[in-house]
């Protein structure tokens, strides 16, 4: 059957908008966190309204889920004359509290709709008037130009001389690559941010800092002493959490998983701090609090100073375990007057950090800030937690380090149930079941810049003053347009990109804040080039397009991963050819290498199919009595002769041929066995012979070796030794334009983005019955569309320092007056005039630097207007970006 046919099947073939619908309301539900309701899933099955023939001679097949997500939940899809025409979850085994379904979300879903879509990116494509050669460019027609489809050969050519061309005048530092890795499906294709070919070329520029993790990672590591990663070393798993009497959440994202379901039919109060109240907040929350963004510290001190008035706070713990609290307990050599205790008393200051004083900027009455202080200190074991978004802010390390100090009041550290952790809302840490075997693949080593995603270097604490690290989040597209970079402790130097390259990697215009100055950025350089699935942001502003083979075309499927603290393994078979001209991304690379004089076995040394077939044969489970891992699979000689892949026959716990055809592994856990964790247990019960990796071997809340490792960046460290609360930049008391007589200023809301039910950043949200359960709208508070005078779906102008967009409203009172949300992900649709009719909420954010790279997505300042032009079209019915050539 012809990819045409295929398609043109397809759209006869899917699951009925009605079902879908169907589906995705009840995730919105309590017990939604855990996937759609059964009755919803044999709904979305049964009600076909099509011929009964299309359901015939097929077979359920796994299907590779979202891999950037954070879920990768159970897919599987029915396969009939090579196309899916349904989709189901998680029905392996029943669905207990101990042992849940990995049900799969409407996203996951949808994916039919995504991979078999019409928008699909179909050919090559050049850009009308773009021409080679570095002059006739014509970049300001960037985002607006006609597109021409050319054949493979001439596209690889052109890209060839391309790079030929700007390396020999430029050298590699004229190339611009985001991220690296050695994976695939980086995004929703068969890339996997990889920059293999420009690597083996002779390098490019890449991008540092952090995308989510905010300003946690580099306090994390030197206030605990001990590697942070996602929380990854503070958080115990949900047996342990479970045990706990009360959680503290601040922040909560719109998804979660299945073991903070456990939690919660535990008989655990939750209490929620955040601006909006999430779809996950209104399933799990006992109370949700709203709290302005960026202010977050300050309700921590005003919690801080009821709890040191009103003797709350664990002050035996404190004094075993914790370095700086008082002035009693300040490290050697150091000023006793810089203890939190009496900063937060304004003993030397003069400004007590009372209630009263955080009520003021936080927006939370002052009885509720003294209600949750005791309430964190009323029970034990307790948990404070903050999820990664009220980091993702330009005070985010101070509010980190003033979320620790204050946890650690509490004295819950150590404990079964006890827990103070900064951390993802989804993350639970446990030890690993089942261990992901490795895929083969060989990235060749950058010789000009250094891979922060490689060597973790410097969000982790590993800055090397001897090599050159690319462009600061925040800072990349300023140091593009102007020619200049803030280099660390070296200081300003130039840097002169002259090429944009988003093969296989992320999206840059959606991924990097102040996606504005990213579109004058895309426009000023000479050459752009993309891959992707569809035309996504990056594709629109590039001058060649390449088609994407999806990761439900990659040849040997979609390798093997433990995901969900090692308890899930999945795999995803190819289930169809490429879409009409799409290829691999290792195809176009190897195709380039060629072009380029370079060996493609040096770009890319391993096929597909064979990491597919490596990392399978590489992934071990715990054996029954967990005393060590054993192979997953037996693997015969004739499977690997069948496959056509190197290898040797081994002894697993299941055939390999069955683990791919179900394409799903299961590690059971329980309430009792051994790989119950309780973080930094160890240390409570003897923190002399178990000492932390601080110079003090204690927690740290007087840190000076923080600001130390600040200073290396080279900007102003933004952090002091004590905790302390630092004013965002276009935070909250930047919405005044005089704060003492509370006058307001020309940007008088903020706005926060965040992941949204509809789109995986920049996937999905071209889906159109997604589009229609989960309109991207702008929330906006009911007091505020009423003084507006706007009614729920009116159009309004959205305007910030740096950008301006149109925008359907949502007006709900789930969301703090003075606040609005944007999900992120949107595709940028700029009109004329410069204002966003595509909804993409880094149309509106500002990036600058931060000293540790982090992105302040949460500290946006705009103005809202009531739109007098065309009302903007629902997403759903808004026409697709289609490039047929027919």
């Amino acid at each position: 059957m012809t990819n045409q046919n295929i398609l043109q099947r397809a759209k006869g073939s899917g699951l009925s908008r009605r079902g879908f619908l169907a589906a995705a309301t009840a995730s919105m539900g309590s017990l939604a966190l855990a996937g759609c309701s059964p009755a919803a899933q044999e709904n979305t099955l049964a009600e076909t309204g099509e011929a009964p023939e299309i359901l015939e001679g097929g077979e359920w097949v796994p299907l590779p889920c979202a891999p950037s997500c954070g879920g990768r939940c159970v897919t599987r899809g029915y396969l009939v004359d090579g196309v899916i025409v349904r989709q189901k979850t998680d029905d392996f085994i029943e669905d207990t509290a101990e042992n849940p379904q990995y049900r799969c979300c409407p996203r996951g879903r949808g994916s039919r709709q995504l991979y078999m879509g019409a928008d699909r990116l179909r050919y090559p494509m050049k850009r009308k008037h773009w021409q080679p050669g570095g002059k006739d460019f014509h970049g300001e027609l960037r985002g607006i130009d006609e597109w021409e489809r050319i054949s493979w050969d001439e596209a690889l050519d052109l890209i060839a001389s391309e790079l030929k061309r700007i390396k020999e005048n430029y050298g590699p530092e004229a190339f611009f690559c985001g991220i690296s890795g050695d994976g695939r499906g980086g995004g929703m294709g068969t890339g996997g941010g990889v920059t293999r070919l420009l690597n083996a070329f002779g390098g490019c520029v890449y991008v540092w800092g952090t995308q989510s993790y905010g300003g946690m990672p580099i306090v994390g590591n030197t206030m605990q002493g001990e590697p942070w990663f996602f929380g990854a070393t503070d958080t115990q798993d949900e047996f342990s959490m479970a045990k706990a009497k009360r959680v503290i959440c601040f922040g909560m994202g719109n998804v979660t998983w299945n073991n903070w379901m456990y939690v919660k039919h535990a008989g655990v109060e939750i209490i929620v701090v955040d601006p909006i109240c999430s779809p996950a907040a209104q399933a799990l929350a006992d109370r949700w609090i709203p709290v302005r963004p960026g202010t977050d510290g300050a309700l921590l001190l005003g919690m801080a100073y009821h709890m040191i008035e009103n003797n709350l706070h664990d002050q035996e713990f404190l004094d075993t375990y914790v370095s700086g609290f008082d002035a009693d307990h300040m490290p050697e050599g150091s000023d006793p007057k810089d203890n939190f205790k009496d900063y937060v008393l304004g003993t030397y200051d003069g400004q007590p950090k009372t209630p009263a004083w955080a009520s003021e900027i936080c927006g939370v009455p002052e009885a509720d800030i003294m209600w949750l202080a005791e309430q964190a200190t009323s029970v034990s074991p307790l948990v404070m937690r903050s999820t990664l978004g009220p980091a993702r802010t330009d005070n985010g390390q101070n509010y980190a380090q003033i979320f620790l100090a204050v946890g650690w009041m509490t004295g819950n550290v150590g404990i079964p149930g006890g827990e103070v952790s900064m951390s993802h809302p989804a993350m639970m840490g446990s030890k690993a079941m089942a261990q992901s075997g490795q895929n083969g693949i060989v990235v060749p080593k950058n010789p000009i810049c250094e891979d922060p995603a490689e060597s973790a270097a410097l969000p982790f604490g590993g800055y090397d003053p001897s090599k050159f690290y690319g462009l600061p989040y925040g800072h990349a597209w300023d140091a593009i347009i102007n020619g200049k970079v803030i280099d660390f402790v070296h200081g300003e130097r130039d840097i002169d990109i002259r090429c944009i390259w988003k093969v296989g990697t992320f999206a840059p215009l959606n991924q990097i804040s102040g996606g504005m100055k990213g579109i004058e950025a895309f426009r000023k350089v000479e050459f752009v080039v993309s891959s992707d699935l569809l035309m996504s942001s990056d594709c629109l502003y590039s001058d060649i397009v390449l088609p994407c083979a999806s990761l439900w075309e990659a040849e040997g499927g979609s390798a093997a991963q433990a995901i969900g603290d090692g308890l899930l393994i999945y795999y995803g078979n190819k289930v169809m050819d490429p879409i009409y001209e799409a290829k691999d991304d290792l195809w176009v690379e190897a195709e380039l290498a060629k072009r380029l004089g370079l060996d493609p076995k040096e770009v890319v040394n391993v096929e597909w199919k064979q990491a597919c077939f490596n990392r399978v044969a590489g992934t071990q489970v715990m054996k029954e009595d967990y005393s060590d891992y054993e192979p997953l699979v037996s693997i015969t000689q004739d499977d690997i002769d069948e496959l056509g892949v190197e290898g040797q026959p081994q002894d697993g716990k299941i055939p390999y041929k069955e683990f791919v055809k179900t394409g799903y592994y299961r590690c059971e856990r329980s309430q009792n066995d051994p790989f119950v964790f309780t973080p930094r247990s160890g240390f409570r019960a003897d923190p002399v012979g178990n000492p932390l990796g601080t110079p003090s071997g204690k927690l740290e809340i007087y840190c000076p070796s923080l600001v130390d490792y600040m200073k290396l960046y080279g900007t102003e460290p933004l952090v002091e030794a004590t905790p302390k609360y630092r004013p965002a930049k276009e935070g909250y008391e930047d919405t005044f334009a005089n704060w003492d007589a509370k006058e307001k200023g020309e940007y008088p809301f903020q706005m926060v983005s965040t992941h949204h039910m509809r789109s995986m950043h920049s996937f999905y949200n071209n889906v159109k019955w997604i589009c229609e359960a989960f309109a991207n709208n702008l929330f906006l508070n009911v007091l505020d569309a009423q003084k507006l005078g706007v009614s729920q779906d009116e159009t309004v102008l959205i305007s910030s320092q740096h950008g301006k967009m149109l925008r359907r409203v949502n007006v709900t009172p789930r969301i703090m007056p003075g606040v609005v949300l944007m999900g992120e992900g949107n595709h940028f649709d700029v009109d004329e005039e410069g204002i966003d009719r595509g909804g993409n909420a880094n149309a509106l954010a500002g990036g600058h630097l931060i000293a540790a790279g982090h992105q302040p997505w949460n500290t946006v300042m705009v103005k809202i207007e009531k739109w007098d032009g065309d009302p903007l079209q629902p997403d759903c019915v808004k026409p697709a970006r289609i490039y047929d050539f027919e």
